[in-house]
């Protein structure tokens, strides 16, 4: 490398470079172990789900409290939610509608709700959201996350390491 001229240099770089992204690909690829399995989508979609795939314990909140206030338990009056005078049967609830639903106990504001932490009331749920998606193949194996982040920073670093050197070697002549 150190005693290529430019032209050399950027071809080679250019292949370097190429060859980093296609080693990170298979990397990722290769550690991949749900391409071998055969997944089947199930056959009804809990909304909850989708919310937790689409934006964690956040979406899963407001998902939470727009079905709570659609199905008559929650309302909203002026600037605040709060609880319905005259609310369905809270035995139809499930743990996360009902820890929501408590949550609104005190009329909250769109700041109350932030600052008192209605995310921190969805964190005992979406342990069970997790393992659900991830037994039925929705998430990513652990594995996987822990390989692509590797090779996330591996071949940014490598690419960066013989840029530098010859950064070095240029400045050295």
């Amino acid at each position: 490398i150190t005693d290529f001229n430019a032209r050399e240099f950027l071809t080679f770089y250019a292949v370097f470079i190429l060859s980093a992204w296609i080693l990170r690909a298979w990397f990722n690829w290769r550690s991949d172990r749900t391409l071998d399995e055969t997944w089947t989508p199930p056959l009804t979609t809990n909304p909850y789900d989708v919310a937790y795939l689409r934006g964690g314990a956040n979406e899963l909140a407001r998902v939470a409290v727009v079905g709570l206030a659609e199905r008559g338990f929650l309302e909203t009056r002026g600037q605040t939610i709060g609880q319905t005078a005259s609310h369905p049967n809270l035995a139809t609830l499930s743990s996360l509608e009902r820890s929501v639903f408590d949550f609104f106990q005190p009329e909250r504001t769109v700041r109350e709700i932030e600052e008192a932490g209605l995310r921190v009331r969805m964190n005992p749920h979406v342990l069970a959201f997790e393992e659900r998606l991830q037994a039925e193949h929705f998430l990513s194996p652990p594995n996987l996350i822990g390989a692509a982040r590797q090779s996330t920073g591996l071949a940014p670093a490598a690419v960066f390491v013989v840029g530098l050197a010859r950064f070095f070697v240029a400045l050295r002549r």
